[in-house]
């Protein structure tokens, strides 16, 4: 626009107009297939599977796993020691709700507990700061094996 010497909005869209024309004639290209490609989904068809945040977990022994800083058990009714180590898979859709999956079964689980937030983020340079201070400077004595001379083998 600049090279047609455009500088206000009303001679831009006015541009535009033949611009568009002209550029769908140069690189409009005809659809190989002419039906549409848009199809209504089959009812059968979960999109709340599909359309979701998924990620996996490790199981504890005590079947236990942590999402986003909270930790959850399954709970199941019959001793499930074959899933203790399990790889699972946590779903969360766009409306926040989560569900757990193992080899595509659901698992009823539970909020076990918050994970606590213990301090704040600090920065490494903090760190070296706070190690440097607080540490000791350790003297060795005079009098100490290390800095004895030992003359082994002179006889004086």
């Amino acid at each position: 626009m600049r090279l047609a010497k455009i500088n206000t909005i009303k001679e831009a869209n006015q541009f535009l107009i033949k611009f568009w024309k002209n550029y769908n004639k140069k690189f409009t290209v005809p659809a190989k297939n002419p039906n549409k490609a848009f199809q209504k989904v089959d009812r059968s068809i979960d999109l709340d599977k599909i359309l979701c945040f998924k990620e996996t977990r490790t199981l504890t022994k005590n079947l236990e796993f942590q999402y986003e800083n909270e930790i959850y058990q399954i709970v199941n009714n019959k001793a499930c020691h074959n899933l203790s180590k399990a790889k699972i898979t946590v779903c969360k859709t766009l409306d926040g709700v989560i569900s757990v999956e193992y080899r595509g079964k659901q698992l009823p689980f539970k909020a076990f507990g918050n994970q606590c937030f213990i301090g704040r983020e600090v920065s490494s340079k903090e760190l070296a700061l706070s190690w440097n201070t607080n540490r000791k400077k350790r003297m060795v004595p005079e009098n100490h094996p290390w800095k004895q001379k030992r003359l082994q083998g002179v006889i004086i």
